[in-house]
């Protein structure tokens, strides 16, 4: 998704949530009433709402919560609204905007792919010249807006390419499953011809045998006619030389008759035989479970035919056999595919919902940059290095920093690291980050970025831990950006990873697995030359472990 429709998703959503908030309530909170010290950011969430302004959400004040809204105005990042939150918000705090994407329908503008609890939503606005009517309510949505492929390109885990050439295959062989099961249909049809051809073949045989039945009786009483006939006429003198000649006469007539007869049954005995032989064939075929020919056997009629030889019906089910043969492939194949999509879905849901963003695409960062603290030098303070463990040693230092060179460029990079504070009262330590023009020993540290942790009772109120964010503009000037309360005791060893990405301008901390915050930075660092490690009073480092992307260091032009 590009910047300009990013900032322009998270806008409309950040306007909907607001807009909720404020209808539920009778009017906006009074900013002289804000007391930064009394402020509980342990379940804060921010919202980027453009270039200019971010929202923090869930931010707890004397038992009430409130969305804070900061401006950017004369370059300083001031609280320009306090807003009390409703019981019952548009939005929860645990929604997820990455995978968003807007579209423009006849209805209005429509938003797609809003994560909450893991589960998607959309909505869509009305918009006309001077007004923007909300709907009220979410309706189901994709689980990634527009594609899978977008959630798995961005996340890291899986190709574009890869899922495409997937969802290619798998309609390519849904194409030809429906073409095999048009042609199963029409192979079933001609089952049900073939079915009803062996019913005729065997009403017509039965209807021979019977005619031949008859025949042959009709065969048997004319020879016995015939016998007594030539019985009679041998036995005494005949009367009158007319009678003798009618005998010879009738006798002549029955062996014609008989004759006849007899050729008549031939015949049929012959059509029997052939119509037997078809209907064998036919039901070895019906009775073989296969599905019928392409082409069917030329129709014997009843004055005699040609049936398909034993060739062609062997040619026949040998095609049926390779054709379900087939189907079976691309239904075995079609299940695996469908199985290897759901797995693809589980996987990502479970990356990002359940491990988060940095363990989504941890595997993708395979070189190792940096590991321990062998190339680590003093800058400020006492540092001592010990079965791996980088420790600095002096409680009175406020600014202590040990350097490491290492290039940094554009690509991803995630740095992981375990850290403890061994001080009391007023403590810190972090990590600078993408420095550069490191001059003197000062406040800052060129120019980067600061990953910082701190327990800071009276700046805060509380003995909790806080996580910060500083843009360092040089060794004299570095500016908070963000804080946040967490539940992690400074003083025990915390497994923190750092995930920075230079062209999407978003920074990612995790503490002992958790994901506390993922923030968009808009400050256009893109390289470096090194990092330090930098603490205020007695702290510990082990475990360093810079990764990023494969290939050479890509230096700007």
């Amino acid at each position: 998704m590009n910047i300009r429709k990013r900032i322009f998703i998270y806008g409309m959503i950040i306007f909907l949530y607001i807009a909720a908030g404020i209808g539920a309530q009778d009017s906006v909170v009074d900013l002289s009433q804000l007391d930064l010290d009394s402020v509980d950011f342990s379940d804060a969430r921010l919202s980027i709402a453009g270039p200019g302004t971010f929202v923090i959400r869930s931010v707890l004040m004397d038992g009430t919560r409130y969305s804070v809204i900061f401006r950017n105005i004369g370059g300083n990042w001031v609280v320009s609204e306090l807003v009390p939150e409703s019981d019952s918000p548009l939005l929860p705090a645990n929604v997820v905007l990455d995978f968003a994407t807007v579209s423009i329908t006849e209805d209005g503008l429509s938003i797609d792919g809003i994560i909450i609890d893991g589960e998607s939503y959309s909505t869509t606005l009305a918009i006309s010249d001077d007004s923007v009517v909300l709907p009220g309510t979410l309706s189901a949505g994709k689980l990634t807006g527009a594609s899978l492929s977008r959630v798995t390109d961005d996340a890291g885990l899986y190709s574009v390419d890869d899922v495409s050439a997937l969802s290619a295959s798998q309609a390519a062989l849904g194409e030809r499953n429906s073409a095999l099961a048009a042609q199963v249909g029409d192979l079933s049809e001609e089952i049900s011809v073939l079915r009803q051809e062996n019913l005729r073949l065997v009403e017509q045989v039965g209807q021979l045998l019977t005619e031949k039945a008859n025949l042959d009786a009709e065969v048997d009483s004319l020879q016995e006619e015939l016998a007594l006939l030539e019985s009679s006429s041998g036995a005494g003198e005949p009367t009158v030389e007319s009678d003798e000649a009618a005998d010879a006469a009738d006798s002549e007539l029955l062996r014609q008759r008989i004759e006849v007869l007899l050729d008549k049954i031939a015949i049929l005995e012959d059509r029997i035989v052939e119509l037997e032989e078809a209907l064998e064939i036919a039901e070895s075929r019906e009775n073989a479970g296969t599905e019928a020919v392409s082409e069917t056997p030329a129709e014997t009629e009843s004055t005699g035919g040609t049936m398909a030889s034993e060739g062609e019906v062997s040619g026949y089910l040998r095609r049926i056999g390779e054709l379900e043969a087939m189907v079976s492939d691309l239904r075995v194949e079609n299940a695996r595919l469908s199985a290897e999509r759901a797995q693809i879905q589980q996987e990502v849901r479970s990356a990002l919902f359940a491990e988060g963003y940095i363990a989504a695409i941890s595997d993708e960062l395979s070189e190792v940059r940096q590991q321990g603290f062998s190339m680590a030098e003093t800058q400020i303070g006492t540092w001592s290095l010990e079965s791996g463990v980088l420790a600095q040693t002096d409680p009175e230092e406020f600014f202590a920093k040990s350097e490491l060179p290492m290039p940094q460029d554009a690509r991803p990079t995630l740095y992981s690291f375990d850290a403890r504070s061994r001080g009391a009262g007023w403590v810190g330590f972090g990590i600078h980050i993408f420095a550069d023009g490191v001059e003197k020993r000062g406040y800052g540290y060129g120019e980067s970025l600061l990953l910082w942790f701190t327990r800071d009772v009276r700046g805060y109120g509380t003995d909790r831990t806080y996580l910060e964010l500083y843009r360092s503009s040089d060794d004299i000037n570095m500016a908070r950006v963000m804080s946040a309360a967490i539940t992690d005791d400074i003083s025990e060893w915390m497994d923190i990873q750092l995930l920075y990405e230079p062209e999407a301008e978003y920074i990612t901390v995790a503490v002992n697995g958790e994901e506390k915050i993922r923030y968009k930075t808009w400050f256009g660092i893109e390289w470096g030359v090194d990092l330090a490690l930098r603490t205020l009073d007695v702290a510990e480092f082990r475990n360093l472990e810079v990764r990023s992307t494969p290939g050479p260091i890509d230096w700007p032009e």
